[in-house]
């Protein structure tokens, strides 16, 4: 079933991923020319104790086979992983982000304390920036304070102002009837005297 999808993918999947797959089978066929047909026979007789003519046709057949495994594992990885979109976004990444042969791109400088001077400065200035808003942010804060606090300081003021006009009010009452009422003292003890 991973045959025909495979097969199926064949006829659909994109250049990237046929380039990918010619590549990958060219590093298996390399990894299989690897283990040449001498090795092959120094371990099968040493290992399986074997004829050496058995040698030549079962290293073609493990090669041929190896092979055959490889690229079908490599077949299923790529439907699996979804490989030939992965590839399309790939090239899609790279195609924008190539430039002109003509406009120099940045590098760092070749002095890491000069590259990092630079980034340290943009971090002082952030932080200036944040602690320049947090000054002026606390300057705020206190002239609201500064202004609530005068603000209540008139308000105390007009009421003891207020508060010493009723109590002078008050004292000038108490003194005239104090008056009156040493008036009327004196108006009684005289009519008492005229009564007796």
């Amino acid at each position: 079933m991973a045959e025909m999808a495979s097969l199926q993918d064949d006829n659909s999947e994109g250049k990237h991923v046929q380039l990918f797959r010619v590549r990958m089978r060219g590093v298996f066929e390399k990894i299989m020319t690897g283990v040449s047909l001498e090795k092959f026979e120094e371990i099968y007789e040493a290992v399986l104790q074997g004829r050496l003519s058995c040698a030549g046709r079962l290293h073609t057949i493990w090669t041929s086979t190896a092979l055959e495994g490889m690229v079908k594992e490599l077949d299923e990885v790529i439907i699996e992983e979804n490989v030939n979109d992965k590839l399309k976004q790939l090239a899609e990444i790279t195609e924008e982000c190539q430039q002109d042969r003509g406009t120099l791109a940045w590098r760092p400088p070749a002095n890491l304390s000069e590259h990092v001077r630079s980034f340290d400065m943009k971090e002082k200035i952030k932080r200036r920036n944040e602690f320049e808003a947090f000054v002026s942010d606390k300057e705020a804060e206190v002239e609201k304070l500064k202004r609530e606090v005068s603000d209540g300081r008139m308000r105390v003021w007009k009421l003891e102002n207020v508060l010493n006009e009723q109590l002078n009010k008050l004292r000038s009452v108490y003194e005239r009837e104090n008056k009156y009422q040493a008036e009327l003292q004196v108006h009684f003890d005289q009519l008492k005297e005229q009564v007796q």
